[in-house]
């Protein structure tokens, strides 16, 4: 008996590690559509691309913030040719999310001598994160904001019944099989 006792509080000392220190951080995997339209220029010129789409997969750790970084970070259509590399940065405080060419410690830039794109994308954490104004850049020394802006976020993939019911249906003859299986003792 006191075997079983001592066996049963190491499994439960072993859970609660597990539960805090899994309670500490969340790994965010998400993969976002970014869309942005009703461009204004600074000078008056019509905007070169509108809407500008980037569909893009990002995972990170959400327990502290995050510098500029590729890291985790992978684009998977963008209509903007010649902007890049797109990098982000992370904010734990304010859970937003920095994203475009030239991310700094307290966001983003645009310059408008070059290609430049730049957004923050609010409560990426939670199930519906809120972008902000995008704003970008063409070398030809303009800089355009848009008027309106979303990210959607991809839902995974569920497995239709069938497919549950043949995993279930798999592990169920893998059990019977091993119940079923003779096992021979031989001794030296």
């Amino acid at each position: 008996m006191k075997k079983f006792r001592g066996l049963s509080y190491a499994v439960v000392s072993a859970a609660a590690f597990v539960a805090a220190s899994s309670a500490q951080a969340t790994i965010i995997d998400k993969t976002l559509t970014l869309t942005a339209g009703a461009f204004t220029s600074t000078n008056g010129t019509a905007a070169p691309i509108s809407p500008v789409t980037i569909q893009f997969a990002i995972t990170f750790d959400n327990s502290a913030n995050i510098q500029g970084t590729t890291n985790g970070l992978t684009i998977l259509s963008s209509n903007l040719t010649g902007w890049g590399p797109l990098k982000y940065a992370y904010d734990a405080s304010l859970d937003n999310l920095f994203f475009g060419t030239d991310i700094g410690p307290n966001g983003f830039q645009v310059f408008f001598s070059r290609n430049d794109l730049g957004t923050f994308i609010r409560n990426i954490s939670s199930a519906t994160p809120v972008a902000t104004q995008v704003q970008y850049s063409a070398a030809a020394g303009a800089s355009y904001l848009s008027g309106t802006s979303s990210v959607t976020v991809a839902q995974a993939a569920v497995p239709e019944p069938a497919t549950w019911a043949m995993f279930i249906g798999g592990f169920g003859l893998l059990g019977a099989t091993m119940r079923r299986r003779k096992i021979a003792v031989h001794f030296a």
